[in-house]
């Protein structure tokens, strides 16, 4: 925390942080006895953030099972005239593929994406 001008008459001490220009405060903010410590370890050993994103794409792969697509699950951007948000409608053979796809997407549904334990878990489930 630094303060730069005083109102009135302020003088700031020459022999400390900031000079006699401004005032240099450190603010060091201590944890609880013990309780984000336990989170602290927890965190390092098991990396709850990627536990959150894969929880996340877990979830992602379960509602996607129910839902018939019309793309190619690949990530490129091709700009084929069609504007981002607006509604496609699926063509009868997406319906089939979909119909055809849906017992194995219901099994695979309950395997874990690999970001759990570096895919260790998705290979033997």
């Amino acid at each position: 925390f630094i303060i730069m001008q005083g109102q009135g008459d302020v003088r700031f001490a020459e022999d400390r942080d900031g000079g006699d220009e401004e005032a240099i405060l450190t603010i060091k903010i201590a944890e609880a006895d013990g309780t984000q410590s336990v989170w602290k370890v927890l965190d390092r050993v098991f990396n709850l953030d990627s536990i959150r994103l894969g929880f996340t794409e877990w979830g992602d792969q379960i509602k996607g099972s129910f839902r018939p697509s019309d793309d190619d699950d690949d990530d490129d951007d091709d700009d084929d005239g069609d504007k981002e948000g607006e509604d496609k409608r699926l063509t009868w053979t997406d319906w089939i593929g979909h119909l055809v796809a849906f017992p194995w997407k219901m099994l695979f549904m309950f395997v874990p994406p690999p970001r759990f334990a570096g895919g260790w878990v998705c290979f033997f489930s």
